[in-house]
């Protein structure tokens, strides 16, 4: 019986990889047709540094106070039908920016921040239940595998459709009207091709977790807040989250103002980033199941702090190209260990509220660490906010080098 029970566990699970995997392709390919380019967007529309800045962190702000309240109304749902339910959302606040260049041009840059702060409530909704769903796939045994798989066939989606959008938005328009144009045809595009993804969501077979959602919001809050590994694990990711947050507005006023990089440009230094990123998922899980996540996740956080020193160094388009390849070594490695460790240390009951706690947490960072990174380059430099941006990762990442010192000597209990 056992034999049989292990047979059937494995074909679900090798079921479960395949659409698993299919499901992340279809979704980098519409994640891909605009987000690469939306803050080049946000500039052509009238967006200046400090359109850019709000840009990253006013949805942080409003998925504060509206996530976890949204997850405890939603958490009678199962991860399934909430991650399609979430992904169809968001990908109507995406059709809405479509909208926004038949605006009066002195609002359209507000607007347009407005609707990308709206579309981070089912967007993060979203990354909570779908990583959820992730738990309810597969062991803790193969997660790492699963997400590594995912992730590397994903990005060599990205990197074909990023190449093609860029391409198309560089060279076919031969007006600024045009180039617009094709943006929103990009938007819209995005809207319909969502059909596809969820169809594709709809083949999972997730396990049947044990969760218990009769409990009141306050029980289960405090039965969270007296996990120490738990709070352990949020406070050096709040301390790695808030120099990686800040770093994003300051990378992209970098790019596109400091060097004057166009569409075309954009697309190649994400380019490089994906195809090291792409080598990276083949050898990150191997390296995770050899060593542990606790040991991974501090390499990989203190690796992505040279990344802002490495902006700092490349004063030319071409050397920023070359540079973003080495960053995507150690990108690709905090984005599965991330995921890998903090499904490792919650517990299968409440899982979605545990994830809920979890991206708050970082959520705060994000309404705070763009601001204070803006702050910086406008009463120093662009050069000095990126300095500080590597102090803050690297903060993190010590954090993360002590929590996995501390785990090897005494173990998770603390």
């Amino acid at each position: 019986m056992k034999i049989k029970k292990r047979n059937s566990q494995n074909i679900t699970a090798n079921y479960n990889l395949k659409y698993f995997i299919l499901y992340g392709m279809i979704y980098e390919f519409i994640l891909r047709l605009y987000k690469p380019f939306v803050v080049k967007f946000l500039e052509r529309i009238g967006g200046s540094d400090l359109h850019i800045s709000l840009f990253n962190s006013l949805p942080g702000l409003v998925m504060v106070f509206t996530v976890l309240p949204a997850i405890f109304y939603l958490r009678k749902m199962d991860s399934k039908k909430m991650t399609s339910y979430m992904i169809l959302l968001a990908r109507f606040f995406v059709l809405t920016y479509a909208i926004v260049p038949f605006l009066k041009p002195g609002i359209q840059p507000i607007v347009f921040i407005l609707i990308t702060a709206l579309l981070s409530i089912p967007t993060s909704l979203y990354i909570n239940s779908f990583q959820s769903l992730t738990g309810e796939l597969f062991s803790s045994e193969d997660r790492a595998h699963a997400l590594g798989a995912k992730n590397k066939y994903a990005v060599i989606v990205t990197i074909i459709v990023v190449f093609i959008t860029g391409q198309i938005l560089a060279k076919l328009p031969t007006s600024e009207e045009q180039r617009i144009l094709f943006y929103q045809l990009f938007f819209v595009l995005a809207f319909i091709l969502t059909f596809l993804e969820i169809a594709a969501l709809s083949k999972l077979k997730p396990s049947k977790t044990s969760t218990d959602t009769s409990e009141s919001p306050k029980i289960v809050l405090k039965e969270i807040f007296r996990n120490k590994q738990f709070l352990i694990f949020v406070s050096c990711s709040l301390l790695f989250h808030f120099g990686w947050q800040m770093g994003w507005p300051l990378f992209s006023i970098y790019t596109i103002k400091e060097l004057k990089a166009d569409e075309g440009w954009l697309a190649l230094i994400s380019l490089s980033s994906m195809t090291t990123m792409l080598i990276g998922h083949n050898y990150w899980p191997k390296l995770i199941r050899r060593y542990g996540n606790p040991t991974i996740i501090a390499i990989c956080t203190v690796g992505m702090s040279l990344t802002p020193l490495l902006y700092i160094a490349s004063k030319d388009l071409i050397t920023l190209t070359v540079m973003a390849g080495f960053t995507g070594v150690f990108t690709s490695g905090t984005l599965t260990v991330l995921l890998s460790s903090v499904l490792e240390i919650i517990p299968e009951k409440n899982r979605i509220i545990y994830m809920g706690v979890y991206t708050t947490s970082t959520n705060i960072t994000l309404a705070i660490a763009p601001i204070i990174g803006h702050y910086f380059s406008s009463s120093h430099s662009i050069q000095f906010a990126l300095l500080m941006t590597t102090i803050f990762r690297l903060i993190g990442g010590i954090a993360f080098i002590i929590r996995n010192r501390w785990i090897k000597t005494n173990g998770f209990i603390i």
